[in-house]
């Protein structure tokens, strides 16, 4: 049975500073993270848009009943390297209205509609499978999620760059039968996990805390959304774009990497009296109650 050690509080202050930095490297709330800034509308084969999908229908039949997904190519979207200006086109990006009330059947099926050409996403699966395939090979790892809504928001209340945070990421792996068959989306056998480095970036730069996942198990993307959307009302121009989907890898090994520091620095220094407590609390940062 591991003992813990005793440490002086000058010794608990040296310590909690410097790992306290080496968590907030590992967490990277820096700006060139596409946790804290995704570039929504970037041409890429590393990331598919998915459009005209509805936020709570995608997270039940995918992460509550299990099921498989496939991806449609869009009617009439032309191939960004046919078309290089689409690069530019801010409106192929299609949000289903918060409001809508009807469910039409391409909304409740398993098929996650897509803007590109047949090639283009052909093109994006197989780079995001065989990627992807890589590093869990290779380093362990998964890396790719789907992820549902996101935070538009500003760094500054004078700016007019608009910044787009994910809110919920579902690890998925692709898969096929064959090399010619068609691509699965199915969900991994993984926690879902809080964005950390945004919420960690949201309470530095702008003192709001981003709220946790609701507790009950039955809990919905647009319940979630609300909380949040009712955290950032202090901001004006700040909102969530609670159906816009994308598929990309994000990575949260340096995350887990902060955990792992976190669990072996109070494994061994932790003695449970108040000086402990308190460096455990700086170690993690700001903490909600779900």
């Amino acid at each position: 049975m591991n003992e813990s050690v005793q440490t002086s509080p000058l010794v608990d202050e040296h310590l909690s500073t410097a790992l306290e930095g080496m968590r907030r490297r590992l967490l990277d709330i820096s700006k060139r993270n596409p946790l804290t800034n995704t570039r929504v509308q970037a041409r890429s084969n590393k990331q598919i848009n998915i459009v005209d999908e509805l936020s709570d229908q995608i997270f039940r039949i995918l992460y509550r009943e299990q099921k498989k997904f496939t991806f449609l190519p869009g009617h009439g979207a032309a191939d960004e390297e046919d078309n290089p200006n689409q690069a530019e086109d801010t409106e192929t990006i299609y949000v289903p209205d918060a409001l809508e009330e009807e469910l039409h059947s391409r909304h409740t099926d398993t098929k996650l509609q897509t803007t590109l050409t047949p090639e283009a996403l052909q093109r994006s699966l197989v780079t995001l499978f065989r990627e992807a395939r890589t590093m869990e090979e290779d380093l362990s790892i998964n890396v790719l999620y789907l992820a549902l809504g996101f935070m538009k928001y500003h760094d500054a209340k004078e700016s007019d760059v608009e910044r787009y945070a994910p809110l919920i990421m579902l690890p998925v792996s692709l898969s096929r039968d064959s090399s010619k068959g068609l691509f699965k989306l199915e969900i991994r056998d993984e926690d879902l996990t809080r964005n950390q480095s945004f919420a960690e970036m949201l309470y530095e730069e702008h003192q709001i805390i981003l709220p946790e996942f609701p507790d009950s198990p039955d809990w919905l993307p647009s319940e979630y959304f609300a909380t949040v959307e009712n955290a950032i009302s202090i901001k004006t121009r700040w909102s969530v774009d609670i159906n816009r989907m994308i598929l990309r890898f994000f990575s949260f090994e340096r995350f887990q990497m902060s955990q792992d520091l976190l669990a072996s620095t109070v494994e061994k220094f932790g003695n449970g009296d108040g000086d402990s407590t308190a460096l455990v609390r700086q170690l993690i940062g700001p903490q909600t109650s779900s």
